[in-house]
């Protein structure tokens, strides 16, 4: 059933309930008790549209700009400024303003190819341009850079929230062994990260759903803009001298191809740009072209501020773990706090969606094989997503009859469209839970630097989520390549290569 079919069937049925109504409340046979009964129902059926009227309100420019601006920063902000020294600042900035162009046309051709072919989200894209496999591609690359960015929360945890705390309670590695605060928890970063992420972050993991952590956008935004300014007030406090303007600003270093990945994690958003789209109250192509590039605008700003004055205070020794490099001083206690407190809260959204991919393709590969899912039945599912056929209803989920092997495991959950529309039974979430939380606790205590982290997941996931799919999918439904379309599939390609291979060389010095 087309969109506009489903509005007509909708807009009828409240036609003919009012018409309903009136001939109701008209009818000369009516007792005064069927009139009271009667009003009421009409009240009551007022009421419920204006209740839901309020919750399907959604949200306007203002505040699709804050969750946007929220999903496009991460982690990246922060390691911008040790990719720049490893870069060389000129060929880093061209390389950012790119990546920004890029980035917001990548996401305005997503939303304006799903309204056009009517798929809600970008795994519905990839399959009505190349099938399951073109499904599956997307769900593998969401997957990498969702638990890449688990991982790199937690980087910045380690790297950031024992040393702001120590020095915010005065704790040294000299204090006498009867102080209250002088234990290995503060001093220790692996055994501190731990112990958060065991105590305050996996409880959070174990709910099916987190919302209202979500509402924390413009907190969040507001912490940023004073890391920025904090920033900004150190290179004014302690900037150190250049070398020379040609070696300083123009020198191109070896750093560069491997570094590339940082550049395109700090923009990455495509995996959440149909949320926030879905988010919005009116929906429109223009509309959405409106925050998107007040959004990449805001962000790319911000990073190149941060990347910028952090590289213009300690040039080439300036770090990706970037507030380790500063003296210590209540401010920078107080912004490193902030930062920590900041991605803790914000691991879960990621992680809720590196489960909820392995949920799905769990649920894909458990239907493929117990309800066969060949040929003609992926066509037919393809006509049926094109036609836009209506949901399931109530809590129903996929069918797989009897004999499908994910019903041991699996319920169909209430609300249909997440985890391919089932939730895995309490045992089985809680296992996973704990396993892709303790995997990615351990790559981020074993990682030596947030830099590695951002360079190899950019490099690997982020760039063909930016860039190459969204590419690679218009070509297949709009049958053209125009000049924007193939210099985002040859930059893509680049990075995800060349990137790659100097990021894991460089890993595994």
């Amino acid at each position: 059933m087309s969109l506009n079919s489903t509005r007509n069937s909708h807009l009828l049925d409240d036609t003919s309930e009012e018409i309903s109504t009136s001939k109701l409340l008209s009818s000369p046979s009516l007792s005064s008790a069927s009139l009271s009964a009667a009003s009421l129902s009409a009240a009551s059926l007022s009421s419920t549209r204006s209740e839901n009227t309020k919750e399907d309100r959604g949200s306007g420019i203002f505040g699709a700009c804050c969750n946007f601006i929220n999903c496009v920063i991460g982690a990246g902000i922060i390691g911008t400024g040790g990719a720049v020294a490893e870069s060389g600042y000129a060929i880093a900035m061209v390389m950012l303003l790119l990546c920004a162009l890029l980035t917001k046309y990548s996401l305005d051709l997503l939303i304006e190819l799903g309204e056009k072919y009517g798929a809600s989200n970008y795994e519905e894209l990839g399959y009505l341009a190349y099938g399951n496999a073109g499904k599956k591609s997307v769900i593998v690359f969401k997957w990498l850079y969702s638990f890449g960015c688990c991982v790199a929360y937690l980087v910045v945890l380690k790297k950031n929230m024992n040393i702001a705390l120590a020095d915010l309670s005065g704790v040294t590695i000299d204090c006498p062994p009867t102080s209250t605060f002088c234990s290995p928890l503060l001093l220790d970063e692996n055994l501190f990260t731990f112990l958060l992420a065991t105590f305050i972050v996996l409880p959070l993991c174990l709910h099916r759903k987190l919302d209202t952590l979500a509402k924390f956008s413009f907190i969040s935004i507001v912490s940023v803009l004073a890391i920025v300014c904090i920033v900004i007030y150190e290179y004014a406090d302690v900037g150190e001298n250049g070398r020379g303007f040609d070696k300083d600003f123009l020198e191109v270093r070896p750093g560069f191809i491997s570094s590339m990945g940082t550049f395109v994690f700090a923009f990455v958003s495509q995996h959440t740009s149909h949320g926030v789209y879905n988010s919005m109250s009116e929906r429109t192509v223009g509309r959405w072209k409106i925050v998107s590039g007040i959004s990449i605008l805001v962000a790319g700003s911000m990073t190149c501020l941060v990347g910028s004055f952090s590289y213009f205070t300690y040039w080439e020794n300036t770090s990706s773990d970037l507030f380790t490099i500063y003296p210590a001083s209540k401010l920078v206690d107080s912004a490193e706090l902030l930062l920590s407190v900041t991605m803790l809260f914000t691991y879960p959204m990621p992680f809720f969606t590196t489960r909820e991919l392995l949920v799905e393709w769990c649920v894909m590969r458990g239907e493929a094989r117990g309800v066969g899912g060949g040929a003609d039945e992926e066509g037919d599912m393809r006509a049926a997503l094109l036609s836009q056929e209506e949901p399931l209803k109530g809590g129903e989920g996929p069918k797989g009859g009897p004999s499908n092997p994910m019903q041991a495991y699996m319920l169909p959950q209430a609300r249909p469209g997440k985890g391919g529309g089932y939730q895995l039974l309490r045992n089985y979430h809680c296992a996973l839970t704990i396993l892709i939380w303790g995997v990615t606790l351990f790559i981020a205590l074993a990682a030596d630097s947030l830099g590695t982290v951002l360079d190899l997941v950019g490099c690997v996931s982020g760039s063909a989520i930016a860039f190459i799919i969204p590419a690679a999918v218009n070509i297949k439904l709009e049958k053209e390549c125009g000049v924007r379309i193939a210099t985002m599939l040859c930059v893509g390609c680049f990075i995800t290569v060349m990137g790659s291979v100097f990021s894991i060389i460089k890993l595994v010095n």
